[in-house]
């Protein structure tokens, strides 16, 4: 056996299951991985421990129930992401026409859809698994001054890990194009510390928006699979790593307002929009709307070699008058098969 695979490719696929029951055979979309862990069954073992004399600890056996988690993370092609946003946001509401056909996701924290994941390992064929009925555990995204592209990070519990070959509608390649924080067109990164109207700024050196809605497999006593996935509370949580203008950030954090003066007792709440062009498509456009946080940050640290002050801004992401905590919006030229 070789001690290294004879290419780096390896694949993961993504598909919106119907039903429950119903995995398929086609991925929707295949994706070349970047960073992050591959979609991995876990076995689940105990130790049955009894005096029977016959060794210091206890016999481990394998439990019937498997399940399978995948953390993937991959850039953030435009027709892909569609299909990722329905596993959190399970109403796509698209309006107009192609290429410029916006898709409006909304719902976040309302029953999802299963999920499933395909993985092919190395040379094609080697290795294809199927995760079949899992569901969505939350999603990544995040850029920096370095990486530039817009990351996604796919998160995903499911119930059954399988060994079964698949096929895809769509792989993925660079030259298709993915979104980037400043494309060359529509790429906008906006902010505001206490208003609802954020403000368009230029420096902002990185980025990372979460979503998490922790899945945990839960098994039953007298069943031999993973039946049940709990679902847990959404949180959303972001950041924002800007070279160091002014000190509103602060001042709102602590003083109420930009401009105030007496420590306030609320928080003052901002807003914060993240529009990302395509690195190809003048018309694809992705879109992440906080429409209510709260910027915690502190004052910079001065800096003797008077090099550029990067300050760190925490976002507790609020509650907004209505809709989701997170908005995401996505144009494109798709018209979704969900």
């Amino acid at each position: 056996m070789p001690l290294a695979p004879t290419t780096g490719r390896f694949l993961v696929g993504l598909h919106k299951q119907s039903a429950e029951g119903t995995v398929g055979t086609v991925s929707d979309y295949t994706t070349p991985l970047m960073t992050g862990d591959r979609p991995v069954p876990v076995q689940d073992t105990a130790v049955l421990a009894m005096t029977d004399g016959a060794s210091i600890t206890g016999d481990t056996f394998k439990l019937a129930g498997e399940h399978w988690e995948a953390n993937f993370a991959h850039v953030a092609w435009d027709d892909m992401l569609g299909t990722e946003l329905v596993g959190l946001w399970p109403t796509d509401t698209p309006s107009g026409t192609a290429p410029s056909r916006l898709h409006t996701f909304t719902g976040l924290g309302n029953t999802p859809p299963f999920m499933a994941v395909y993985a092919d390992e190395f040379a094609s064929g080697t290795l294809s698994e199927t995760f079949g009925k899992g569901i969505c555990s939350g999603i990544d995204f995040d850029f920096n001054a370095s990486q530039r592209e817009l990351r996604v990070t796919y998160h995903a519990v499911g119930q059954t890990p399988t060994v079964a070959t698949f096929t895809s509608t769509v792989t993925e390649a660079v030259g298709n194009g993915f979104f980037l924080p400043l494309a060359p067109a529509n790429g906008i990164l906006k902010f505001d510390e206490d208003s609802g109207t954020p403000a368009t700024h230029v420096n902002i050196v990185g980025g990372k928006v979460s979503i998490e809605r922790p899945v945990t497999p839960v098994q039953t006593a007298d069943g031999v699979a993973v039946g049940y996935l709990a679902l847990g509370l959404v949180t959303a949580t972001a950041h924002l790593d800007i070279v160091f203008e002014t000190m509103d950030a602060y001042r709102s954090t602590f003083y109420g307002a930009a401009a105030g003066t007496a420590a306030s007792s609320t928080f003052p709440s901002g807003s914060v929009d993240l529009t990302f062009g395509h690195s190809v498509s003048a018309t694809s456009i992705f879109e992440i709307k906080l429409d209510k946080v709260a910027f915690l940050t502190t004052p910079p640290a001065p800096d003797p070699a008077a090099s550029p002050l990067v300050v760190a801004v925490d976002l507790a992401v609020l509650k907004p008058a209505s809709g989701d905590i997170v908005k995401p919006l996505l144009t494109n030229n798709v018209t979704a098969a969900y």
